[in-house]
């Protein structure tokens, strides 16, 4: 009878555990950076903004360096960024999101042709990186 109990114990624990698919899971640590980079803008952290960024990153013609650039002048522009309603599309090691995207009060529909940077996402060993629209895999 204990052996009855026990296994069916086991039973509703196992069956009670939630399972995350790695679609999910991918979608979380994407979803989570876009925590850091808020976190790290408003809290004026330019490295913690750019450690999300892949080394190799390339958007509308713009590389990694001039990205750092970028964001240093939004950050003077503007004193606050927020986002809502992401939708990230994953495509094996690629991955785009849609979204909105706030820049003090100013609201821009991500991707879009003036920004667009934070959309384009590579999994790289270390996790999802941004690599930008132009970005090109190499081995």
């Amino acid at each position: 009878m204990k052996q009855l109990l026990l296994i069916l114990i086991l039973v509703v624990s196992l069956s009670s555990c939630e399972t995350s698919s790695p679609k999910e899971i991918a979608k979380a640590e994407i979803e989570e950076i876009f925590e850091k980079v808020r976190s790290s803008y408003n809290f004026g952290d330019l490295p913690g903004i750019m450690e999300h960024f892949h080394p190799n990153f390339l958007h509308n013609g713009d590389d990694y360096q001039v990205e750092e650039v970028v964001w240093e002048l939004r950050r003077n522009q503007y004193p606050t960024l927020d986002f809502d309603d992401l939708y990230i599309d994953l495509n094996g090691d690629f991955a785009s999101v849609a979204f909105t995207l706030y820049l003090g009060d100013e609201e821009f529909t991500e991707p879009s042709t003036e920004k667009g940077d934070l959309s384009y996402f590579y999994k790289t060993f270390d996790g999802w990186k941004i690599c930008g629209n132009e970005f090109v895999e190499q081995f």
